[in-house]
């Protein structure tokens, strides 16, 4: 279902977003310059901005709408959105790299310390209760760099060399 990102709640610290992105980057081993991107997409930052540089990456991005209840079955890491807090702005993201159990595994926007939460804890912060939560899938582009200098070696590994 196509998500319109130009309502005002879509509005994205760039602050939550350079840790975000660069969290998603160090996860999946592409190389990530915070001033780079910071520069290439200034102020103020969306939803939008966060798929427009996401794929500017390397990354295959998309957002989705998510009920808690299926977190443990989504492909990792995902990137959330967590509602408004007490004392803060506006929401916040996160990122969870984790889910099994009841439990997930959640790294808040700024922090690398985990933070591991019943899913009941999460929904919390999440959702409202019955509501669909913003989540964004994240992987790779390119699944592996290629080597040019090995175009006739035989890519299997085997025992046929024997």
């Amino acid at each position: 279902m196509p998500l319109d990102s130009r309502d005002a709640s879509s509005h994205v610290p760039q602050s939550d977003l350079l840790w975000a992105l660069g969290s998603t980057c160090a996860l999946h081993r592409l190389p990530f310059d915070a001033a780079l991107v910071a520069r290439e997409f200034p102020p103020p930052t969306s939803h939008a901005t966060l798929i427009s540089a996401g794929r500017a990456l390397g990354l295959r991005i998309k957002e989705t709408r998510l009920r808690v209840g299926k977190i443990a079955g989504m492909v990792f890491p995902l990137i959330v959105e967590l509602r408004t807090r007490e004392g803060e702005a506006g929401p916040s993201l996160g990122i969870i790299t984790a889910a099994k159990d009841g439990k997930l595994v959640l790294f808040r926007a700024g922090s690398n310390s985990p933070q591991a939460l019943a899913v009941e804890e999460f929904a919390a912060e999440f959702c409202a209760a019955g509501e669909r939560g913003r989540a964004w899938l994240t992987a790779p582009e390119a699944e592996g760099v290629s080597d040019p200098d090995a175009a006739g070696v035989s890519k299997t590994f085997g025992f046929r060399w024997f």
